[in-house]
């Protein structure tokens, strides 16, 4: 057909005027978490670097794998992170939203129309109109609305990893739980057995007169006390593991396992002396993600605005055609379409994205204010557990040492009974278990308190 190669000329130039003033350099997208997730959780899963988050497929695949015999603490981290269900369901949102990002970003296509006909009762030619129309507010447009999905895909990003160390955290935290419940119920247990030598020994002497049965049913009831919390000690401890290997994804697995060796970067937020609480708070803005998050969706909800500003007049067409009559003639046309602002000049809508960025300013500063109490909540929490450890150590658990050592001289030498130095170990049974206890609960806040913080350990800052 002759009008052809008009056709494909004007499609050219409206492409290549299309591409000419919509085209520019890719949105830049974060590929990956790992140097948030370094600081943050200690270490990089694989779909925070580039690789696919785990599927449902697989995640049941693992959840009857026997576990290793012994599970270090960084292996419980990297299980949890790679084999959550609620993480990688997250992963997959996030690509989602990471298309939509670069489907928002890219170039409008142009319109192309095309009609044609049959002459009726008379021999004249095929009349034929073809148009291609581009939107040019696309110019001004667009490079916002990318702005906006890609500070949103950000802030779903961050959200991502903040979850990602709260699941790291917590599997720390549960890591050393069944570590210390494992010593837990190792000193109930040898205080169960401690209680039944002294309740054997009382029982002999009511037999020959050197005890009544006061002492009997005292040191009976001091055994069943061991007993209860030698049985509780060994619940909480399947309890614990059943919590971790939940977290891992492995709740099918045996539970033949013990804790191997912790993570040496933990270790320093555990155990190292606490950070100042005025540098930790400064840290805050760069250190925690869902901070980061917050602000991230501030800043969509601005670029939003400055769209619906932008877009008061839309859309606005500029186009070119060709166009045959029935008679032969042959012309080339160029035409534009444009919204006249008559009955909507976008007044609600640009109030409804100025009233975005006020909700999303608010909220920005609900996220930091909370963030700034959840640590200094956590930094208070953990200076007491300290205090406390302390004291118990410095003035129970250290004199118990010493009595018990006392007494199993005496009894040695033959200078004390058997019974006396029982009683003693019973009793520092006692302060141990107390001090495991608030241990336990030291290391939780401490990890809590890295949390809060943002990064590990929470005495250096990064």
């Amino acid at each position: 057909m002759t009008s052809s190669r008009p056709i494909r000329t004007l499609a050219v130039a409206a492409c290549s005027l299309a591409i000419a003033g919509c085209a520019s350099e890719p949105m830049p997208l974060a590929d990956s978490l790992s140097a948030d997730m370094t600081r943050g959780a200690g270490m990089v899963p694989s779909w925070a670097s580039g690789s696919e988050p785990a599927t449902a497929e697989s995640i049941r695949a693992q959840a009857s794998v026997p576990l290793p015999d012994l599970l270090d603490e960084c292996e419980a981290v990297r299980r949890t992170l790679e084999h959550s269900p609620e993480l990688a369901r997250m992963a997959e949102k996030v690509e989602s939203m990471r298309q939509e990002a670069l489907d928002m970003s890219a170039p409008m296509n142009p319109m192309v129309n095309l009609a044609s006909g049959a002459p009726l009762g008379s021999m004249g030619a095929e009349p034929i109109l073809a148009m291609v129309m581009v939107q040019i507010d696309e110019l001004w447009t667009r490079p916002v609305r990318s702005a906006a999905a890609r500070d949103t895909y950000a802030a779903m990003l961050l959200d991502l990893g903040a979850q990602a160390i709260v699941m790291a955290s917590s599997a720390r935290s549960m890591w050393h739980e069944v570590q210390l419940r494992d010593e837990e119920l190792a000193h109930a247990e040898h205080d169960e057995r401690i209680t039944a030598q002294l309740v054997a020994i009382v029982r002999e002497q009511v037999t020959v007169g050197e005890a009544d049965l006061a002492a009997l049913q005292k040191a009976t009831a001091e055994y069943s006390d061991a007993h209860h919390r030698a049985a509780t000690a060994r619940e909480s401890r399947t309890a614990a593991r059943l919590s971790l290997m939940a977290m891992m994804g492995c709740a099918d697995a045996p539970l033949d396992w013990q804790p191997g060796e912790p993570d040496r970067v933990a270790a320093a937020a555990i155990h190292l002396p606490l950070a100042d609480e005025e540098t930790l708070v400064e840290s805050l803005a760069q250190n925690r993600l869902d901070v980061r998050a917050a602000e991230a969706r501030l800043r969509a909800a601005e670029h939003s605005l400055s769209l619906a500003r932008r877009t008061r007049l839309r859309p606005i067409q500029v186009g070119a055609g060709y166009d045959k009559d029935m008679e032969g003639m042959e012309a080339v046309m160029v035409t534009a379409n444009i919204e006249l602002p008559i009955f909507n000049a976008g007044d609600a809508r640009i109030a409804r994205a100025a009233a975005d960025v006020r909700a999303a300013a608010l909220d920005a500063e609900r996220v930091r204010q909370q963030a700034v109490a959840q640590l200094r909540t956590a930094l208070a929490r953990a200076r007491a557990a300290d205090e406390r450890r302390d004291i118990t150590m410095s003035a129970v658990v250290v004199p118990g040492n010493d009595a018990f050592e006392r007494a199993r001289t005496a009894v040695d030498a033959g200078e004390g009974s058997l019974a006396d130095a029982l009683d003693v170990e019973h009793s520092l049974n006692h302060a141990r278990l107390e001090l495991a206890d608030m241990e336990r609960e030291r290391r939780m806040v401490r990890i809590q308190l890295a949390q809060a913080s943002g990064f590990l350990p929470v005495e250096l800052l990064p």
